[in-house]
């Protein structure tokens, strides 16, 4: 009789994978026991005194390697957590969404400078107006035409202390 150990330390010993273990009890290659119900039961494996050679344990530094990650993985891809490919497709997302708002930006900003443009044009073309108007009202076209700006007087104090001097009364 051999030693009865559990399906990790059968796949331990014997340098297999868990479902290599499960396979050979399957096949009653490997004789299994159920310690507890259902779901919750341990399964224990019998493990055979001589084990043959392709079964022997094996050492970690002895094993033989597995495929390396070159091997599973195509060179053109490249392994990423999912919580970083998720924050990069989130920083993705807000990058074309501020693209968006800044083609958005661009447009009312060329908007905004050709309504600028046009109500420049249309107050140059109301000053000539004006001019021409102011012109032909007066009947010249010399400096006289345009008299010089009044000059704004400061108020009189005088009348504001007559006001004070009524109101005291």
């Amino acid at each position: 009789m051999g030693e009865w150990v559990t399906i990790r330390e059968a796949t331990r010993l014997l340098g297999v994978s868990d479902d290599t273990v499960r396979r050979r009890i399957a096949r009653s290659e490997l004789q299994s026991r159920r310690d507890g119900q259902a779901r919750n039961a341990t399964i224990f494996v019998e493990l055979p005194d001589g084990l043959p050679d392709s079964a022997e344990p094996s050492s970690p530094s002895m094993a033989a390697p597995g495929p390396s990650l070159g091997d599973v993985i195509p060179p053109e891809r490249i392994m990423v957590p999912v919580d970083a490919w998720t924050r990069m497709l989130d920083q993705l997302g807000n990058l074309h969404a501020a693209g968006q708002e800044l083609a958005e930006a661009r447009e009312r900003a060329a908007k905004a400078e050709t309504t600028s443009d046009f109500l420049r044009e249309q107050l140059r073309e109301a000053r000539e107006r004006l001019e021409r108007a102011e012109t032909a009202a007066t009947g010249s076209t010399g400096p006289e035409a345009h008299p010089a700006p009044v000059e704004p007087q400061e108020p009189s104090t005088r009348r504001w202390s007559g006001f004070l001097d009524r109101w005291r009364r």
